[in-house]
């Protein structure tokens, strides 16, 4: 009998007992620890945990151990006493010294988790962890030029990471007002602030101080500074803020004068008007040039002074007002001279924006005051120095409708503007000239739903039928009924459809009563280009 190293060894036995032998089978366990490896996973955020398991290549009851132990460098570990599976999380002092030291061996832990198998046998795995450094927050400070000629005021936050991280930048914070981005904010106090979330640069620009001495005002805005690797600071902007957009006048003639903002084309603002004047119109493009007029037939004794806002809005659409703006072109004091108008085209889109172009001429005239004006609806023409002119009504596309309205007045199927007539012993006088609108109006449309109850035996029918205008006209409808042999009743409903009901008034043939065809017009108050009336007819079959 040989009880050697292997497992499972075969014994036979003879006896002197029995006539015959017994095979007989038996196990031994030979003295072998387990063996394992450590499978470790990624340190995570915020406390720098690491998940991972022991996993033995042997069958059986195994179990691990210590299930909880600190490390030498003051790491907490947990071991699933049956799984295998351990987490440790390391100590704060370690996570520091990880962050400040450039040893390698400062940046990872080491333990062991003993796996010990039924007979005894047991097995030391080492398991090496990795320390995450430790949060430690950037640093920041604003970097600020002085304010150039308008106010607007440009720097950088100056940032730097202690640990090698690379940083980002946001204005969106609790400190600045709600809705702000990371690349746009308003200030405190209203100014808009623009932010590169990548370099840290701004551009800052403030609202119109209204401090006793504005040119020693500031505002306030708030940066916030995020280290990848983890942390952040906010770092707060106190730049002077008072705008000064100055206001230069062009040009100046009865009723009309043109000026600009006395700013650059390639600044951080596009301009629009704020509050309108009271006395007149006026048209400012995005460079922040006007064009005030003001309107004719105000009566005698109109002061000639009036006054508007501009609005700068940025690229990320907020505004704020940038300029207040005085007008006070002379008065009229001489009645305008009606122009010769040679019209070389006119045209009308799909949006009902008027195109016309052609030439004016005025007895004795010149040249014309070149420009971009205002018509009295609003619309815009620019006048050449030779009189050529091109009117567009893109800025108040309702008076081609307002043209094409059934009850239109003359008055309503023109606008007039007004240019300077340039003599050649300077004398400068008015000249009106008048525009021909084209009518435009979108023709309704409809669709129907329900039917007659007349092949169920019923004396009624119900329909539905909802009308579309475009241009949101009020309709009207008529009924028409050839060969009438009920009544037709119309109502709205609550969402603006028409009901339509219809209820035979003759007497039944047999189990159904008598079929009617019957029409109904719903018309939109205005005309086509033909001259008739814009209208959509619905068809109804009791």
């Amino acid at each position: 009998m040989n009880l050697g190293p292997d497992i499972g060894t075969h014994l036979e036995a003879p006896t002197t007992f029995a006539t015959h032998s017994h095979v007989v089978d038996m196990v031994v366990h030979a003295e072998t620890p387990p063996t394992a490896f450590a499978e470790v996973g990624d340190p995570k955020r915020p406390n720098g945990t690491v998940a991972g398991a022991v996993i033995s290549r042997n069958t059986g009851a195994l179990s691990y151990g210590p299930v909880l132990f600190t490390t030498a460098k003051g790491g907490l570990v947990s071991v699933g006493a049956l799984s295998g599976r351990f987490s440790y999380t390391p100590s704060d002092q370690a996570r520091l010294l990880a962050t400040s030291s450039a040893d390698l061996d400062d940046r990872v832990d080491t333990f062991d988790v003993t796996v010990t198998d039924l007979y005894g046998g047991a097995t030391d795995v080492p398991v090496t962890v990795e320390i995450l450094t430790a949060e430690v927050a950037p640093i920041g400070t604003p970097v600020l030029r002085l304010p150039d000629a308008n106010g607007v005021v440009t720097g950088h936050i100056q940032g730097a990471a202690r640990d090698g991280g690379t940083l980002v930048y946001s204005l969106a914070n609790s400190s600045n007002p709600a809705g702000s981005t990371d690349e746009s904010a308003y200030s405190r106090k209203g100014g808009l602030v623009q932010l590169d979330p990548a370099t840290g640069h701004f551009v800052f620009v403030p609202t119109i101080s209204q401090a006793t001495i504005p040119g020693l005002d500031t505002d306030t805005f708030t940066v916030t500074v995020t280290n990848t690797l983890g942390g952040s600071a906010d770092v707060t902007v106190n730049p002077l803020a008072h705008l000064t957009i100055g206001v230069e006048t062009v040009s100046t003639a009865p009723d009309v004068q043109c000026g600009r903002l006395a700013v650059s084309e390639d600044g951080p603002l596009s301009f629009r008007v704020g509050t309108g004047p009271r006395k007149g119109t006026v048209q400012v493009d995005r460079n922040g040039s006007y064009v005030y007029t003001r309107t004719p037939g105000l009566g005698h004794g109109i002061t000639a002074a009036d006054s508007f806002t501009i609005v700068g809005t940025d690229d990320y659409g907020r505004s704020i007002t940038v300029a207040a703006v005085a007008v006070c072109p002379p008065l009229t004091t001489v009645a305008p001279v009606a122009a010769t108008v040679v019209v070389f085209e006119s045209t009308v889109n799909g949006m009902g924006d008027q195109t016309t172009r052609g030439m004016i001429a005025a007895p004795g005239a010149e040249r014309f005051t070149s420009g971009t004006v205002l018509s009295t609806r609003g619309s815009s023409a620019y006048i050449a120095a030779d009189g050529t002119f091109t009117y567009s009504s893109a800025q108040n596309l309702g008076v081609g409708h307002g043209a094409a309205a059934v009850d239109a007045l003359a008055a309503d199927k023109a606008d007039t503007f007004s240019v300077l007539a340039e003599h050649a012993d300077g004398r400068r006088t008015p000249v009106l000239v008048t525009v021909q609108l084209h009518p435009y109006n979108s023709t309704p449309t409809q669709g129907t739903t329900g039917g007659s109850g007349r092949t169920r035996g019923l004396r009624t029918g119900d329909w539905t039928t909802s009308v579309v205008d475009v241009d949101g006209d009020d309709i009207t409808y008529s009924i028409t009924q050839r060969n009438p042999t009920g009544v037709v009743s119309v109502s709205r409903n609550r969402v603006g459809a028409f009901t339509v009901h219809y209820e035979s008034t003759s007497v039944p043939a047999g189990t159904w009563y008598p079929s009617e065809r019957f029409t109904i017009t719903f018309y939109d108050g205005h005309l086509k280009a033909d001259g008739t009336p814009a209208a959509v007819t619905a068809e109804y079959l009791f």
